[in-house]
């Protein structure tokens, strides 16, 4: 819970107690917020037709008064203005697995295990490695 629904929580409870009445946003008309915008918003629709006080559309259904600007929706994460828990912007490398693949040419290591006693090679095991005419393609014709 963070300070805004603290606040929030704190109007409801003075609304229910019958301390504050509801008509907050009545008070203010809706050019307030305008002040710096030069109210352009505010002209084009009143060049549409809409009055003070009215809803927005043909039919004047829509909400009277101007939504207040509270920012980002809590449950977004990211951008200018997020102020959670900050968030890596790049992914965890993962670790390469660690193969080794010798060939004839490399000196035999530690990782290079000898014939196991009593069982026999997987199929993906190479019995015999020498020079073979043709390579892999096979004898010549």
């Amino acid at each position: 819970m963070d300070s805004r629904d603290y606040v929030r929580m704190r109007y409801e409870k003075r609304l229910r107690e019958g301390l504050e009445d509801r008509s907050g946003g009545q008070d203010q008309p809706i050019g307030n917020f305008e002040k710096f915008t030069k109210g352009v918003g505010r002209r084009v629709m009143e060049k549409q037709g809409w009055k003070e006080g009215k809803g927005l559309g043909n039919s004047q259904a829509g909400i009277p008064e101007a939504l207040e600007n509270e920012g980002q929706h809590p449950k977004c994460k990211r951008g200018f203005g997020y102020h959670g828990e900050k968030l890596s912007s790049y992914f965890v490398k993962k670790a390469k697995p660690d193969f080794y693949i010798s060939t004839v040419y490399d000196k035999p290591k530690d990782i290079d295990q000898g014939d196991p006693l009593l069982r026999r090679h997987p199929k993906t095991s190479m019995k015999y490695r020498g020079w073979l005419p043709g390579g892999s393609i096979g004898p010549k014709r």
